[in-house]
């Protein structure tokens, strides 16, 4: 019955649909709160039911960038918006990642023998079972 009514519901009330030029304002919003060096695009399409128009898949990738050209957009900001920034941000992280290695070396800690945030042990060990409530931490749940 509630699928019924659902689908009563959705043939008198159609879900709006979003075009490429709703997509393109939607990009120019997130680049205007977080500056064209943090806004980028993705392809994922799996699982989606509902497809903006004139944006079906990543082959339609190029109406947007003309689209946004011809809002003024600079083939340097689209490129950083189609993959560029994604590229920096990586390599910021690998040079992160190179610097922390040269200034130490790895851990060699591990997570069984680490402490909790507060302070204090770890409320078990591996192979041993639950530490008994009570205990103080001195052995395995019986």
């Amino acid at each position: 019955m509630r699928a019924a009514v659902a689908g009563e519901y959705l043939a008198d009330h159609p879900r709006p649909r979003a075009t490429l030029a709703q997509v393109a304002d939607h990009v120019e919003h997130v680049r205007r709160v977080a500056g064209v060096d943090h806004v980028g695009l993705g392809g994922d399409y799996d699982g989606v039911e509902d497809l903006p128009d004139g944006l079906e898949d990543v082959s339609r990738y190029p109406a947007l960038i003309a689209e946004l050209l011809d809002r003024g957009w600079s083939r340097d900001e689209c490129v950083r918006l189609v993959g560029g920034n994604v590229l920096r941000v990586f390599r910021e992280a690998e040079a992160a990642a190179r610097s922390a290695s040269a200034r130490r070396g790895p851990s060699t800690a591990r997570i069984e023998d680490l402490g909790r945030a507060d302070g204090s042990a770890p409320s078990h060990r591996r192979g041993q079972g639950a530490v008994r409530p009570g205990a103080g931490g001195r052995g395995p749940a019986r």
